[in-house]
């Protein structure tokens, strides 16, 4: 029963872990899975990452300074980062990981990163308290709470298979 799910209907599903990709490119295959139309599909890793991925300098520390100033681009990165997480996870257990990201008009945020009944990750953020300018910080990031939520999910695999 270790690697096998009961769904509601009684019905009996193995898990599947998946050849763990890096976290850099988890941010970028969820990337490309939010660009429907594919606008995006000519452009560079890199063009990608600093248009709609990364900040500039003057995002994040305006994003400290005013309360109500223009958040779009921190939920858009905190979004991206949490379900690169929740991805990550993911294909790394073969246990199914959602996240969800909230950001209110002042900066104030929190994410939650679970599997079936099990809070892997639950983070949450003052203004000007997230936001990434570099790749590596946020691929630093992002492995430390990837390796946080493993420790959850070996802690209590039960839990994380509930559905």
């Amino acid at each position: 029963m270790a690697d096998e799910i009961v769904g509601t209907a009684g019905n009996v599903a193995p898990f599947r872990k998946q050849t763990p990709l890096p976290f850099e490119k988890c941010i970028l295959a969820i990337m490309d899975a939010h660009d429907r139309f594919g606008l995006m599909a000519h452009k560079s890793k890199e063009d990608k990452l600093k248009r709609h991925f990364l900040l500039t300098d003057d995002a994040f520390k305006g994003a400290d300074t005013l309360c109500g100033a223009d958040s779009a681009p921190i939920r858009r990165q905190a979004t991206i980062f949490f379900q690169a997480v929740a991805m990550a996870l993911d294909m790394r257990s073969g246990i199914g990981i959602c996240s969800i990201v909230e950001l209110d008009e002042e900066g104030f945020g929190r994410a939650i990163v679970y599997s079936g009944r099990l809070v892997l990750i639950a983070h949450g953020w003052r203004q000007g308290q997230f936001g990434f300018t570099s790749l590596e910080e946020a691929c630093r990031e992002g492995e430390r709470y990837i390796a946080a939520g493993q420790e959850w999910l070996e802690k209590y695999p039960d839990m994380a298979r509930l559905v």
